[in-house]
Order: structure tokens, then C-alpha cells, then sequence
């Protein structure tokens, strides 16, 4: 990980310290100011979550209990003092700073695969944007709903049909990338576009 400041960034010159040897993709802060990136060593293990302070980086893995070393999602809940952790390979860790851990596998959620790519916050309920969708999880962590990417897709599918758009992407274009909440809707970014969806887990 590199450290600049935004004018030298701009000027393309050299940052002035790097420490680190992996990527991060979600910087989040809890409420005493502490520091944590998600990271994903791509094609070596030296991913996972890190507390980041006095210009180290410190794995909390092992203290955490988090096994993945591909984490894309980072949450936090100021109230519950509480992580949301989410990774490409071994689901959801939801982590309270006072150390209880709970881990949601992609069986809890009646998956085969639950590659998470980001995790947000929605009228009390958790939202994951994974590899194939979306899903709202309630306060009691039971599915509330779920949007496949093919709902995505034939959504998409109408509107260039309708709006004489052509040509009309694959599914396989698909790409969820970001989660945004705004006005009582998610809005999620993918590779073809914005999707919004509202409070019952409609396409709008």
C-alpha cells in the first residue's frame, strides 16, 4: 500500500512511504477512529482484513476469526459496535469489536457460491451485492428477499428493447461492482449500467 499526498499523486510522482504487499478494496473506520482495509492478495494469500496504524499493517484474521483472504466488503455498525466482513470465498463473518464472532456460510443463505462484493446497510437490514445478485438480510440474519442476476438481466433486456438500444449486452456482461443507499432505494452499479431497487425488492 502506497502513501501520497493528492498533489504529488496528481503529479505522478513517487508516494512518500509504502508498506503492505497486498490490494485493498474497502477502507472503513469504527467509532474510536481505528483504521481497517479489506484486501485480496489475488493470487497469493496475503489478503484478508488489517487494522492499519502507525504506518503498519496488523492481520486480524486469526483474532477475528476470519478465514478468507479475499475480502471485497466492509461494513461497520457504530451502534452494535459491530463488522460486517464480506469475501469472495467463505461467505459473511459478522464480528463485534468485544470479539463474538458469527459466521454465515453461503449454505445459510441457500447458496452454492456467495462471492461477496460489497455489504451496505438498509432500514435496519444488512444488503449484500454479490457475484449474482443481491440479497436483503433482516435483523434476525434470515434472507428477506434475493434478485438472481437473470432478474437483473431481463430488466436491462426490456428496457433496450423498449428504448430501440442495440446491441443488448449478455448476461454474462453482468458485473456488479458498488452499492449505494439513496431516498429509501438501493442503487446498485454494475458493468452495464445503474439499477434501482426499492424497499420490497423490486427493479424500478
Amino acid at each position: 500500500m502506497n502513501k501520497s499526498t493528492v498533489a504529488d499523486y496528481l503529479k505522478n510522482k513517487m508516494p512518500i512511504q509504502s508498506f503492505g504487499d497486498t490490494f485493498f478494496w474497502e477502507f472503513i473506520k469504527d467509532k474510536r477512529g481505528t483504521l481497517y482495509g479489506g484486501a485480496d492478495g489475488v493470487k497469493f494469500p496475503t489478503g484478508g482484513i488489517f487494522k492499519i496504524g502507525n504506518n503498519q499493517l496488523h492481520n486480524m484474521n486469526q483474532s477475528f476469526g476470519v478465514e478468507s483472504h479475499s475480502v471485497w466488503g466492509l461494513e461497520y455498525d457504530k451502534v452494535l459496535d459491530r463488522f460486517y466482513i464480506g469475501t469472495l470465498d467463505h461467505g459473511m463473518y459478522q464480528v463485534s469489536l468485544n470479539q463474538h464472532l458469527l459466521y454465515f456460510d453461503r449454505s445459510h443463505f441457500n447458496r452454492k457460491k456467495l462471492e461477496v462484493k460489497e455489504i451496505n446497510h438498509f432500514n435496519k437490514n444488512k444488503i449484500i451485492l454479490h457475484s449474482e445478485g443481491l440479497l436483503e438480510i433482516s435483523t434476525d440474519n434470515s434472507v428477506r428477499f434475493g434478485i438472481e442476476k437473470n432478474t437483473f438481466y431481463q430488466y436491462m433486456k426490456s428496457y433496450y428493447i423498449s428504448h430501440h438500444i442495440s446491441p443488448i449486452p449478455t448476461m454474462d456482461q453482468i458485473e456488479f461492482r458498488h452499492l449505494k443507499i439513496n431516498d429509501e432505494k438501493i442503487i446498485v452499479t454494475t458493468s452495464v449500467g445503474l439499477f434501482w431497487v426499492n424497499p420490497i425488492g423490486k427493479i424500478d
